[in-house]
């Protein structure tokens, strides 16, 4: 036999409800879309970039003895002679000596890389 709730423990048992119905409403949400950090092109560079390219993009000496100099990224005419889809699809696959960083960067921050490159021309 269910008993009513006397005057007493009344206001406690709603108050105990209450928040139970909050706290399932509030877990029947959807989560909130994780907000992703921003991309950062100058320091994604910094980091696979300028170990071969230098800091600056002027290209750098070989890291292998007797290989090829890395390229000048600087270069008006290297700039001008490739389309930015080629600069992506290079830094997504590597060419020649360079290693390819798709699976290690995402496609947001290989589109950043490329822009980033564009920013690198000397006039």
């Amino acid at each position: 036999m269910i008993r009513p709730f006397n005057g007493r423990r009344g206001p406690i048992v709603r108050t105990a409800a209450l928040i139970l119905c909050t706290a399932a409403a509030s877990c029947s949400r959807p989560a909130p879309a994780a907000q992703q950090a921003p991309i950062d092109p100058a320091g994604l560079f910094a980091q696979a970039c300028a170990k071969c390219h230098a800091a600056d993009g002027s290209g750098g000496l070989p890291t292998v003895a007797n290989g090829p100099r890395p390229i000048d990224l600087t270069a008006a005419e290297w700039q001008r002679a490739r389309s930015d889809d080629e600069l992506r699809a290079t830094i997504r696959g590597g060419r020649g000596a360079m290693p390819p960083f798709e699976g290690v960067l995402t496609t947001e921050q290989i589109a950043a890389l490329g822009s980033y490159v564009r920013t690198l021309k000397r006039p």
